[in-house]
């Protein structure tokens, strides 16, 4: 049986002493990241921030096998943030959507949960995709199946309410999100349990054709963030990314049943771990921000690109070698080998290895 199939399924068991202390840590831990971005000047501010949201954008649509342009969910995130950046440079549409439904859902935390809201979620997350019927909850009669596996041999982990109640079932979720508020008539006072309920709930009715992993990671932050008064300062979607697999079966374990304790458990460290890697984007950024400065007089406007492009995250996939810098700056490959060693002569970059396994990296210390 499925959660969903016993009686008052939504009457989740747990016991909430277990949750105190993790309760506290993420309000500490909200606090101290809190703290950190208010004395940040205001560009290392906006970047940290801007970080934290293409990060979101990028693993949220990765968990659901979605792989989309850094550079366009940058430049779409920034047009939400009202940044002056031209909407005709963004090509992928899909990344103007995501930006969108992360941006807004940030800004209006503290509002009531409600259909419309939703629904232009779904809307924003399925620009671009012509095969789902965005902005309404599924009507198909055929089962909504989270399956795996070849055909013929495939395996079901979890099957959803009938989409015939699915209006009814999401009625219910979102007056149950709205009451468990802390100003709400019923609230659910322990951070943690609430996001975590809600997040399961949610998934659990799995209301759309498609999209739900990502409006679910929304919802968790919107509880989260409510809990705070403020916008979350977290990616559930980085963290979670980082091992889909028992992201997977957890959620699985706890739609067997009412009983949901293993279920917090892992939502907590998922949230104390999404806290503790914004600390650490927190003081990359910085590292970045004053690196950039110092060494703005030192380089080309060639080499300036690609050491962004080499900063753009707290890694560079594999290095920088020439053939790559020749990709990024459109020149041969004597100017690259040219110019990456004019970088490393220059205390830039540190060059790695020999001949054909060449590599460079940033050297930010």
């Amino acid at each position: 049986m499925y959660n969903w199939q016993f009686d008052n399924w939504t009457q989740f068991e747990y016991d909430i002493r277990l949750f105190d202390e993790v309760d506290k840590q993420f309000h500490s831990l909200a606090g101290q990241n809190g703290g950190v971005v208010q004395l940040l000047a205001q560009e290392e501010k906006e970047a940290s921030i801007l970080t934290l949201l293409v990060k979101e954008a990028i693993k949220t649509s990765a968990i659901e096998g979605e792989l989309i342009s850094r550079e366009d969910v940058m430049s779409s995130i920034k047009i939400n943030l009202g940044y002056n950046t031209n909407i005709q440079s963004v090509k992928d549409k899909r990344s103007i959507g995501i930006a969108r439904a992360i941006v807004t859902s940030r800004e209006h935390f503290e509002q009531p949960l409600n259909e419309t809201m939703l629904f232009e979620w779904h809307q924003a997350i399925m620009l671009g995709n012509t095969s789902v019927n965005a902005g309404v909850w599924r009507s198909h009669e055929e089962p909504m199946q989270i399956i795996s596996g070849a055909i013929g041999k495939e395996i079901v982990h979890f099957e959803a309410p009938p989409s015939k109640d699915v209006p009814s079932e999401m009625k219910r979720f979102i007056q149950w999100f709205n009451e468990t508020n802390l100003k709400g008539e019923t609230p659910i006072n322990n951070a943690i349990v609430r996001a975590g309920l809600a997040h399961l709930y949610f998934e659990s009715i799995h209301p759309f054709e498609d999209g739900n992993g990502r409006v679910g990671r929304i919802i968790a932050e919107k509880a989260l963030s409510q809990h705070l008064q403020s916008p979350v300062l977290l990616s559930l979607s980085t963290t979670i990314s980082a091992d889909k697999a028992i992201y997977y079966e957890q959620l699985k374990n706890a739609q067997r049943g009412k009983e949901v304790n293993n279920w917090l458990i892992y939502f907590g460290k998922v949230v104390l771990d999404a806290q503790k890697d914004f600390f650490n984007t927190v003081h990359f950024t910085i590292k970045k921000t004053r690196f950039l400065d110092n060494i703005k007089h030192l380089v080309d406007a060639k080499q300036q690109k690609v050491i962004y492009k080499m900063l753009q995250d707290e890694t560079f996939e594999g290095g920088m070698n020439a053939r790559k810098y020749q990709s990024i700056t459109k020149t041969s490959k004597a100017t690259a080998t040219r110019d990456l060693a004019d970088l490393v002569q220059k205390n830039i970059l540190i060059q790695t290895g020999g001949g054909r396994s060449t590599s460079y990296y940033v050297c930010l210390e």
